[in-house]
């Protein structure tokens, strides 16, 4: 308009041929103070999104990118790995205490508080280095009646309620007078990291024996 024009240059304009830089000034009249606030204010406005984009192109910027993202997923794979592997290492040691209550019930013809006291300890001790505080553990002795159903003649249980189930399931498996021993484990695993998303479980495995000197074992008092 009226042969005028705006520019926006990094440099002077107009550029004066063969004359210094520190004599512009004198020779030529200049919007210096406007070009100099445009221009600050263009770079404040441009300079988050060239920080971002230049970050962005930078390999150790990607490489850190990616490492924020997957960083949280492989850390949650190891602490679920970790807990699975305590879990699958405490299961053969619950399969292994209660067939060890078991055999060594088995193995009298009757027993008492003191002997049965020992079996327990020692069923306790097949979980070390484990903590043995999980542990629990009902032992059943039983003789068949007449109908073959299966009687109680003694119970003792620690740190659970008595596995009914377990007994109710031996109806009709021995003739009358024959017995048999149940022993049921439980150990209570608490996750170390999983325990956020879910909640303990309880490992448990059950036993079946019959006298080996006896039909039944009885308890002496």
């Amino acid at each position: 308009k009226n042969n005028e024009a705006l520019y926006f240059s990094r440099t002077a304009l107009p550029y004066l041929r063969n004359v210094n830089n520190d004599q512009w000034i004198n020779q030529q009249s200049y919007y210096k103070q406007n070009h100099i606030i445009l221009k600050k204010e263009q770079d404040k406005a441009m300079k988050p999104f060239f920080l971002i984009k230049k970050w962005t192109k930078e390999e150790d910027a990607s490489a850190l990118l990616e490492a924020v993202m997957i960083l949280p997923v492989l850390l949650t794979l190891l602490m679920g790995m970790f807990d699975l592997g305590y879990g699958i290492a405490l299961n053969p040691k619950t399969i292994t205490a209660s067939q060890i209550a078991s055999d060594l019930i088995s193995r009298n013809k009757s027993v008492t508080l003191a002997d049965v006291e020992n079996i327990i300890d020692a069923s306790r001790l097949t979980f070390e280095p484990y903590t043995i505080n999980a542990f629990a553990i009902d032992i059943v002795s039983l003789e068949f009646d007449e109908n073959n159903d299966p009687q109680i003649l003694w119970r003792e249980t620690r740190d659970m309620l008595p596995n009914n189930a377990s007994v109710n399931s031996t109806v009709g498996l021995g003739a009358e007078g024959e017995g048999m021993i149940i022993v049921t484990v439980q150990y209570t695993y608490q996750p170390f990291f999983s325990q956020l998303f879910t909640d303990d479980f309880n490992l448990q495995e059950i036993a079946f024996s019959r006298g080996r000197r006896s039909p039944t074992v009885e308890w002496d008092t």
